[in-house]
């Protein structure tokens, strides 16, 4: 029974060194966890997130695995493990796992979402678009900021940077938006807290909110700083946004619809 308790504990405690990104003493803890409790598959599962984050796929794979070994109808664990899978460019696997997730689960839509998002990874363009055209709004951020990474990605592959980021930029401030926050938000998926806070500070003075605040309280906990991330999320829950998701979306993925048509009439034209 105590030895259960001190393995909560030192979960906790390594619980909050991953959000601080200290993830090798992190993973000591999860070991100390696991030695004095082995049938804890939440410490399993946590401990290969932050193994993923070290870039350690296989291993974080299989600690992904024990963990669902241990709790086989948990939809989570297998979402998380289609997550590492995402993250080592598995698609294939990570669209299993995810499916498995929502078998489980249908009513948790995010994970139909993240299959809709490692199906464009693959190349899939028309289904997983349309489907989340419609739904990307009731999935969760990490599930949209792994989407706009990737669309971004796929967009400026198909067309030099200056171009596109000339188009971007006319679009957003068309609908009132700035581009330092959609930069802000890359920046901070990509873990440049640094150009992310800089961008963010920068679309303050054009178009406060929400999203801007929160992604600010984001960076201030990455970078150890908690009272400065209370000190956003009030911010953050002070004010109105006029960020729209679903305009940003849609415009995001009618540029990747109108490239990959690009892409498929040049493959075409080169048969010929």
């Amino acid at each position: 029974m105590f030895g259960a308790l001190k393995a909560e504990i030192l979960f906790s405690k390594a619980q909050k060194l991953v959000i601080r990104e200290k993830y090798d003493d992190a993973l000591e803890l999860f070991d100390k966890a696991i030695s004095l409790n082995e049938k804890d598959s939440a410490v399993y599962i946590h401990k290969a997130l932050a193994v993923s984050q070290l870039g350690r796929y296989n291993e974080a794979v299989e600690l992904a695995e024990k963990a669902i070994s241990l709790k086989p109808q948990n939809a989570v664990y297998y979402a998380f493990l289609g997550i590492i899978h995402y993250d080592s460019e598995n698609y294939e696997e990570a669209i299993k796992c995810f499916k498995k997730s929502n078998e489980i689960d249908d009513e948790n839509i995010q994970n139909v979402c993240f299959e809709n998002v490692a199906r464009i990874a693959m190349g899939e363009v028309e289904e997983p678009v349309l489907f989340l055209r419609k739904r990307i709004h009731l999935a969760n951020s990490e599930c949209k900021s792994r989407l706009l990474v990737l669309l971004e990605r796929k967009i400026s592959e198909c067309m030099d940077d200056e171009k596109y980021n000339v188009i971007t930029k006319k679009h957003f401030e068309n609908e009132e938006l700035t581009m330092n926050i959609l930069f802000g938000i890359v920046y901070f998926e990509m873990k440049e807290y640094d150009k992310a806070e800089s961008n963010l500070m920068a679309s303050i003075e054009t178009t406060p909110g929400v999203i801007n605040y929160y992604y600010l309280g984001l960076c201030s906990i990455k970078k150890g700083d908690y009272k400065k991330a209370q000190y956003w999320f009030n911010k953050a829950m002070g004010c109105k946004s006029i960020f729209n998701t679903k305009e940003r979306f849609d415009y995001l993925f009618d540029e990747f619809e109108k490239c990959t048509r690009g892409h498929l009439f040049r493959e075409e034209k080169i048969c010929l």
